[in-house]
């Protein structure tokens, strides 16, 4: 009998990876590596890292923050802006970012008057933490 090394009718599903796999210092290593991977035009290196470190905290918002700029340069809209809206949930606030990001995506969507509403709103906030 011919063995082909195919498991044929077996079950070949991955076990589930578990929830919390890395702890708090291998996931900053991950976010820094990803951070240092878009510093050098390398997103989709990036956002390997940053599903990882994504799928041990789905809440970390320093992930989250990463991941949306990773998907704003990538052009990937949909998924920028559904990223932002769960990192916005997680810091409980806007920041000077957090109008960046949203200018960015409302740009790539053509949507161009909240972009600039947006933007203007980011530069008052970095104008006020300059002074």
């Amino acid at each position: 009998m011919i063995q082909s090394g195919f498991n044929i009718g077996q079950d070949t599903t991955p076990a589930p990876i578990p929830q919390t796999f890395l702890n708090s210092q291998d996931q900053a290593l991950l976010n820094g590596l990803a951070a240092m991977q878009l510093d050098y035009g390398q997103t989709k290196e990036a956002i390997a890292l940053l599903i990882l470190s994504e799928t041990s905290d789905p809440q970390n918002p320093n992930t989250l923050r990463l991941l949306t700029l990773a998907y704003i340069r990538l052009e990937w809209w949909e998924k920028a802006d559904q990223t932002l809206a769960r990192y916005k949930k997680e810091i409980r606030q806007t920041n000077s970012w957090t109008h960046l990001y949203t200018s960015l995506c409302f740009l790539g969507t053509r949507n161009l008057q909240k972009a600039h509403q947006h933007f203007r709103m980011f530069c008052q906030l970095k104008l006020k933490a300059k002074q």
